[in-house]
């Protein structure tokens, strides 16, 4: 897959109900919809988050407390080729002060986006 105009292939296997696999394929296929849905709830919250001046909303500061509290554990679980490229939560400026997401210690002022 060198070329820069990369083909997708898929296939549409339809399975009965009957089928022995019907059960486990049908609950793969809705864990991969909810993690998906999911994935995509938190990076809108993570965006919307950081374009606005107002407070954060409820959800918006449960997602940015959730990412806060396991960003150093996705640094861990990353592998060694990927280690050059850590997680790191997004700076955001807000009525002209910077605001961070780093860790206490860091020499850059700090206060959570929430």
């Amino acid at each position: 897959m060198t070329d820069s105009k990369s083909m997708y292939r898929t296939y549409q296997v339809w399975i009965k109900p009957g089928h022995r696999l019907f059960a486990y394929l049908d609950q793969a296929c809705q864990n991969a919809k909810n993690l998906y849905n999911t994935t995509n709830f938190y990076i809108r919250q993570v965006f919307t988050s950081f374009g606005q001046e107002e407070p954060l909303q409820p959800l918006q500061q449960q997602v940015m407390s959730t990412l806060k509290e396991h960003i150093d554990a996705m640094n861990e679980r990353l592998s060694e080729k990927n280690r050059s490229h850590p997680f790191k939560l997004p700076v955001c400026r807000r009525n002209g002060l910077l605001i961070s997401n780093r860790k206490e210690g860091s020499s850059e002022r700090k206060r959570a986006c929430d």
